[in-house]
C-alpha cells in the first residue's frame, strides 16, 4: 500500500469515529435538553416542545447532522473495507448539514451572544456541544471525506430551498400567527429588517457552502 493510499484509510478511521462521536454527543445534548429525572421525561418532552425548542436553527442543525452521521456510519464501514467512496448522495447530505451547522455556530457567536443577558450561558454543558463543539468536528468530519464531483448549482439549491422554507415559516410565525416568540431579534426594525434577515440567512447558507465546496474542490487537485 503506498502514502496515499494509507492517508486515505486513515481519514476514513478518524472520520468514522467523529461519526460515532457526533452521534453520541449531540444525542446526550439533546436527551439533557429533555431529561432531568427519569420520572419526568415526558414532561420535559413536552416542555421542550412547548418551549418551541424544537424549531430552534440549533436543534433542527444538530439533528440533522446527528442523522446523518448515524446514516453515514454503515456507508463508512463499506467505504473503508471496499476501498471505495461514499456514495454521492451522502457526501452531498455532509454538505449540507455541515453548511447547517456552521451557521448554527456563526448566529451563536455574531447574533445571540449580544441578545441574551449572560452570554456564558451558551457555552455550558449541552450548549457548549450544540453550540461549538458539534459544529467544530462535522467540519473536520466533511473535510476528511475524500472529494467528489458534484453539480454546485444543483446542490446549493437543495441548501437553499429548506432555509427559504424555514426563514419563511419562522416569519409567519412570529409576525402574522404571533405563535412563536422572536428568539432570533429579526423584528428590531419591523417591518423592513424582515427581508434583511431573509437576505442575510440566505446569503450566509450559500457562502458558506460555496466556501466548502470550493475547499474541498481544492483538495480533489492536490
Amino acid at each position: 500500500m503506498d502514502k496515499g493510499s494509507k492517508i486515505i484509510l486513515t481519514k476514513k478511521i478518524i472520520g468514522l469515529l467523529l461519526d460515532i462521536i457526533l452521534v453520541a454527543i449531540i444525542f446526550y445534548a439533546l436527551f439533557e435538553y429533555c431529561y432531568d429525572s427519569i420520572d419526568n421525561i415526558v414532561t420535559n418532552v413536552h416542555k421542550f416542545y412547548e418551549e418551541n425548542s424544537f424549531v430552534y436553527f440549533t436543534t433542527i442543525s444538530n439533528i440533522f447532522v446527528m442523522m446523518t452521521s448515524l446514516i453515514a456510519l454503515p456507508f463508512g464501514v463499506i467505504s473503508f473495507v471496499k476501498k471505495k467512496d461514499l456514495p454521492k448522495w451522502l457526501y452531498i447530505l455532509k454538505h449540507i448539514s455541515t453548511t447547517y451547522l456552521i451557521i448554527t455556530f456563526l448566529i451563536v457567536n455574531l447574533l445571540l451572544v449580544w441578545l441574551v443577558e449572560n452570554p456564558m450561558e451558551l457555552y455550558e454543558g449541552k450548549e457548549l456541544i450544540t453550540h461549538v463543539i458539534a459544529p467544530f468536528l462535522a467540519v473536520i468530519s466533511f473535510l476528511l471525506i475524500p472529494s467528489q464531483k458534484i453539480n454546485f448549482k444543483k446542490e446549493v439549491l437543495a441548501i437553499l430551498i429548506p432555509v427559504i422554507i424555514y426563514s419563511i415559516y419562522y416569519l409567519i410565525m412570529v409576525f402574522i400567527l404571533k405563535v412563536w416568540s422572536d428568539f432570533y431579534s429579526v423584528g428590531f426594525f419591523y417591518p423592513y429588517s424582515l427581508p434583511l434577515f431573509l437576505i442575510l440567512f440566505l446569503l450566509a447558507n450559500f457562502f458558506i457552502s460555496f466556501l466548502l465546496f470550493k475547499i474541498k474542490e481544492k483538495q480533489s487537485k492536490q
